[in-house]
């Protein structure tokens, strides 16, 4: 089967999302052999050559690129110079005894990645992240554990051996349950297995797990689902409210770790401040926009093949009025009126217009496909010139068919 693009129907081919959502999600570990897709299956997301590049050329510090599976009292400064760049003959050199090279955030850095984590983030609404491990032969990066968020593992060089365990804490809260060594947790051994090239392997938040390669080294994706849970949506509302309680403001009574008689007192205050958030309803179309801001306010802005695109236009090598275009494919938007402005939020950045040019990003913003043909009733034909070149250079539009829109030159 062959995708257009990088969504959740291509990262969990063949098990369809409706069946993950249903039975795995944030429920019980999945495996996806590469049977059915091979093994090359996420090698256009990154390979050994890719990463070995990557590690060589770009200037990415110490912790953002590090060794993990090593003693507790290990210096990463002997891999570091003064300033914490990395220096990559000498990682290699603890890598060939054991150690495995930890690179966080490489969606930040690779566009393939990038390209992939906003896709997900614009289809499911929820942030993704991606850390990198190489591991060499017979090594072990990290004790068994669980993590704060889901993960899903993309096997994409070499193989691995995986223990899935039961999960002592369930749907562990980030920043609040994470892991650290030393927890009692006595989990149970539920599944071992081996991950190979082109295989997928879903670990819900809270599963215990760990990892070893065996005969040789290893290299896979860990794609962090950073979801938003019901917590953090009421935790965000809640504190939305409080701003606007007089009485949340006021310090606790001096001397309340020290007088059990100023209990009563603190008792009787959180009560009224709770029947004060009682009597206020959730506006859940705010609260969602709030999210959605957050989304858009950290989305990087992709403007791949935009220089020849820009190139092609100031050059009067494209015909515009006879072109088609499509909003970038994973930009999230938000638009709003503020008196007689139009304020378009996307690309992490707010773009403003006249207030009546509304009805045209009625059409921008949810036509598979537009061209100036379909403003010409909202704009005269000065206006649309000016409105196409923003779109253009500003990155928030491609063309769908590039070879139609050239104009034959000489």
């Amino acid at each position: 089967m062959k995708f257009s693009e990088k969504n959740t129907d291509w990262l969990l081919h063949p098990i369809t999302k409706e069946d993950f959502i249903d039975n795995y999600l944030e429920k019980k570990y999945l495996h996806i052999s590469n049977d059915s897709r091979g093994r090359e299956y996420y090698s256009s997301l990154l390979s050994r050559g890719k990463l070995d590049l990557f590690l060589n050329e770009q200037s990415v510090k110490y912790p953002n690129i590090k060794l993990v599976g090593v003693d507790d009292d290990f210096k990463h400064s002997d891999y570091t110079d003064n300033e914490g760049n990395i220096q990559v003959s000498k990682l290699y050199k603890y890598y060939s005894e054991g150690a495995t090279i930890n690179v966080n955030g490489l969606h930040q850095y690779l566009l393939d990645l990038k390209e992939l984590c906003q896709s997900l983030t614009k289809e499911t609404s929820h942030k993704y992240q991606t850390n990198i491990y190489c591991t060499p032969k017979n090594s072990q990066g990290f004790i068994t554990h669980y993590d704060s968020h889901d993960v899903i593992v993309l096997q994409v060089h070499g193989t691995k051996e995986w223990e899935i365990y039961d999960d002592p804490v369930k749907l562990p809260l980030k920043g609040i349950e994470e892991f650290e060594k030393g927890m009692q947790l006595n989990p149970t051994l539920k599944k071992t297995l081996t991950l190979k090239e082109g295989e997928l392997l879903y670990i819900p938040r809270g599963v215990m797990h760990n990892a070893r390669t065996k005969d040789e080294s290893s290299i896979h994706i860990t794609l962090g689902l950073i979801g938003t849970t019901y917590y953090n949506f009421m935790v965000s509302i809640i504190k939305d409210k409080l701003i606007n309680v007089e009485g949340s403001r006021k310090y606790l009574p001096f001397g309340f770790l020290n007088h059990e008689d100023l209990k009563k007192e603190m008792e009787e205050k959180l009560n009224e401040i709770l029947e004060v958030l009682a009597t206020e309803d959730i506006n859940i179309n705010r609260d969602i926009e709030r999210v959605k801001a957050d989304r858009i306010k950290n989305q990087s802005n992709l403007v791949l093949n935009q220089l020849e695109l820009i190139d092609n236009m100031l050059e009067e090598k494209l015909d515009i009025e006879k072109s088609v275009f499509r909003l970038k494919q994973n930009i999230i938007t938000s638009a709003k009126i503020i008196g007689e402005e139009y304020i378009l939020s996307a690309n992490g950045q707010e773009h403003k217009f006249p207030d009546y040019i509304k009805p045209c990003f009625d059409i921008i913003l949810n036509a598979k496909a537009f061209s100036q043909e379909h403003l010409k009733e909202y704009l005269d034909e000065e206006g649309i010139s000016v409105l196409f070149e923003y779109l253009i250079c500003e990155g928030l539009v491609e063309i769908t068919d590039t070879k139609k829109s050239l104009l034959k030159v000489g």
